[in-house]
């Protein structure tokens, strides 16, 4: 059963060669006029079953089947092709928003924002939570914009959030999340997921280090 099943993993991954097997599967039986014999052995037993009349030979239209294993091997392709360019296409489209680094000017905290992916990032928000409903709270300081839009590569300097946020988060070991969700052109709904360190300077000066920017894409939209 093992060997049954792995047999067909590997027929599933090389489509070419389950159409040659099959191919190959019909001319031998073709050749051999198995199909004439089976025919015959079913015919005659379902004829004294029903009382129907059942011819004495038959004969697999060899050519005819080629030619219906060719159409459907090149529109097996041609799909292929096809799911092949959309796959390519959305990875042109796919943003990927991460937080570069943080500032610290004042009583806020200031972060750099940059769009590395290949697509237009829409609805960029911040988060201290990774659940998607609370993706419109309110993050950034009162002045500054909740959410903007970036285009491939586009980078923001600064983008201020007050202190509070940063340092009410559940830090373990001075390490904590912040999440960025965004969408693309079509309304797929992606996150990245931030990794931050704490650090306290002297005079218990807090700072912020960016360590990791995880990309991920929801199950929403």
């Amino acid at each position: 059963m093992v060997t049954i099943v792995n047999f067909y993993e590997k027929l599933k991954k090389h489509p070419l060669r389950a159409i040659l097997l099959l191919a190959s599967v019909i001319v031998f039986v073709d050749l051999s006029n198995i199909d004439s014999v089976i025919h015959k052995v079913l015919c005659v037993s379902f004829g004294v079953l029903f009382k129907t009349f059942c011819t004495d030979y038959y004969d697999l239209p060899l050519w005819e089947v080629g030619v219906a294993v060719g159409t459907i091997s090149a529109a097996y392709y041609a799909y292929a092709a096809i799911r092949e360019a959309n796959r390519r296409l959305a990875i042109e489209q796919t943003p990927h928003v991460v937080l570069d680094h943080i500032i610290r000017k004042s009583n806020r905290y200031g972060f750099a924002i940059k769009n590395i992916g290949r697509g237009p990032a829409v609805h960029i928000t911040f988060s201290t939570s990774d659940a998607i409903s609370k993706r419109n709270n309110a993050f950034f300081s009162n002045d500054q914009p909740h959410s903007a839009n970036f285009y491939p590569f586009e980078e923001s300097h600064y983008w201020y959030v007050d202190g509070n946020v940063l340092d009410s988060l559940k830090h373990k070991n001075d390490y904590a999340h912040l999440y960025i969700f965004y969408e693309n052109q079509s309304n797929v709904l992606f996150m990245t997921k931030v990794k931050i360190k704490r650090i306290i300077k002297e005079g218990n000066n807090v700072a912020y280090i960016v360590m990791e920017n995880k990309f991920e894409r929801t199950n929403e939209y």
